[in-house]
């Protein structure tokens, strides 16, 4: 079994998700850059994660695909966040991507299929120097 889901939230607990991933080890979570709902519920507050690898799409040329496991660097997704203002200022950016509605347009199917188009023409050989 191979899964790959878009957009989806944090789903489960560790002891989930850790029994999830040893099932299904095939499992990919495409994220489109600034989703909202990719990034909730918020796992230091509520005990959620997610299952699978972290795949980010962008439609922004310099970053068109991160891979968790093949990309360099830190999950960019990943909550960073030690000190109560750090979380606090997650919480407002989050809130106000929500109001101005940018977060939620990246969850749209078209948001997601304009960033994967990016991702597969940066990702083509005519590309690669």
């Amino acid at each position: 079994i191979i899964m790959y889901n878009f957009g989806s939230p944090r789903v489960g607990n560790l002891a989930f998700v850790n029994q999830y991933n040893k099932c299904v080890p095939e499992s990919f979570r495409i994220v489109n850059d600034a989703d909202v709902v990719a990034r909730v519920p918020r796992s230091r507050l509520q005990n959620y994660f997610h299952v699978g690898r972290t795949v980010l799409v962008t439609n922004k040329p310099d970053r068109a695909v991160w891979v968790e496991g093949e990309s360099e660097g830190e999950d960019p997704l990943r909550e960073r966040w030690g000190e109560l203002s750090e979380l606090v200022d997650a919480e407002v950016s989050l809130l106000q991507g929500l109001v101005s509605g940018n977060s939620l347009g990246d969850h749209m199917e078209d948001a997601y299929f304009a960033a994967l188009r990016n991702a597969l023409s940066e990702m083509s050989p005519s590309n690669t120097g």
